[in-house]
């Protein structure tokens, strides 16, 4: 099952993207130097990892945002990212109108309002499905497709009270996505009361179909950056787009590490962005839908590299209900996706395989 996923996450944005092709598997770099030492548990650099590549790129930055009121932004840009642009935003704005679970204008959040046992599926929506199915099942149900009903329990504000236990429990009881069926486009509920989650991989999953246009107008250096999430493109192999990472504390941010990617996605979970004190409990956006509570894990991030800008979003939220270890064997099933914990003291702690993949230089602490 592990080696099919990534070809059915690719199928899935195939669907989506009307026949384009999906962003190439990323290519390690070579040889071999340790990066800085660091403090704290996990698996750490070997003297086998890989060096800086020969090429550090200053990537073409396209920064947008699933809010209708921000407006998308280019960065460093060139004659030929500006001539895309038009198309860009064009296509942001029509993915977000058709998929969206949580704007009164998305196609998903209508769907859920709809109350219906069936649905009739545009072949957009229908990839999407169909990759939020494989995201619940290879994470073991770390993520639901259709959590939306705890989602939106747990949205609430610091002057609202905490759900009740009955609340809790009747929310959890709608969350099974093993309860959906998709034929072609038709999806089939169990009960009229099911909703789907799309908003939780929808950044991830544009920046998949806008990265594979990107690539495909022979735009060689580039990287796309929604919410937390963010893809880098570079066609020389030599190359590759220098990622500086950044967790946060009450007295702001700090630097973790700059990793060296190409054709990868780094999404990041970070707690001190959303978390809110209610009733002295933390509440933020990582459910543990072992409980249907927010997380008691307590990370202050959690960064998911990928192939896929989906995977990586959603993945990066699933790791912070989780362990690191049991995040480390959750990702041991998913290819070519690995993450990166920073613990409260400012550990560090790195899944297997990461830092025999990328090359890795740690901030001092």
């Amino acid at each position: 099952m592990k080696k099919l996923l990534i070809p059915l996450l690719l199928l899935c944005i195939l669907l989506a993207g009307c026949g384009r092709r999906t962003p190439t598997e990323a290519t390690s770099v070579p040889a071999s130097i340790t990066p800085e030492p660091t403090s704290g548990i996990g698996h750490f650099p070997t003297p086998n990892a890989p060096s800086v590549p020969e090429s550090i790129t200053g990537n073409y930055l396209y920064s947008a945002s699933l809010s209708e009121e921000d407006t998308p932004a280019v960065l460093q840009s060139n004659s030929r990212i500006d001539e895309l642009l038009p198309y860009l935003k064009s296509e942001l704005r029509s993915l977000r109108l058709e998929l969206s679970s949580a704007e009164e204008i998305g196609g998903i959040f209508r769907l859920n309002n709809s109350h219906g046992l069936q649905a009739s599926l545009t072949d957009r929506q229908a990839a999407m499905v169909m990759l939020g199915l494989t995201l619940s099942e290879q994470t073991g149900g770390a993520f639901d497709l259709t959590d939306e009903p705890l989602r939106l329990l747990w949205n609430i504000s610091e002057e609202d009270s905490l759900p009740t236990e009955e609340a809790i429990a009747a929310a959890r009881a709608l969350c099974d996505y093993r309860t959906l069926l998709l034929t072609v486009n038709t999806l089939s509920y169990s009960s009229d009361d099911i909703m789907l989650d799309t908003e939780s991989y929808l950044a991830g999953y544009c920046i998949d179909v806008l990265a594979t246009a990107i690539g495909e107008a022979g735009i060689d250096s580039a990287s796309l950056c929604i919410d937390n999430t963010a893809y880098y493109r570079e066609a020389d192999e030599n190359a590759a787009a220098a990622v500086s990472l950044h967790s946060y504390k009450a007295d702001g941010e700090f630097p973790v590490c700059t990793l060296y990617c190409r054709n990868y996605a780094v999404s990041g979970a970070h707690r001190a962005l959303y978390s809110k004190s209610i009733e002295h409990t933390q509440v933020h956006p990582y459910l543990d839908l072992r409980t249907g509570r927010p997380s008691e894990q307590d990370y202050l991030s959690v960064f998911v590299l990928s192939p896929s800008a989906a995977l990586a979003q959603i993945t990066a939220k699933a790791c912070y209900s989780r362990s690191p270890e049991e995040g480390n064997t959750m990702l041991s099933e998913i290819p070519d996706t690995y993450a990166i914990y920073v613990l409260t003291d400012g550990s560090i702690y790195c899944t297997d395989g990461l830092t025999d993949r990328f090359a890795v230089s740690f901030a001092e602490r």
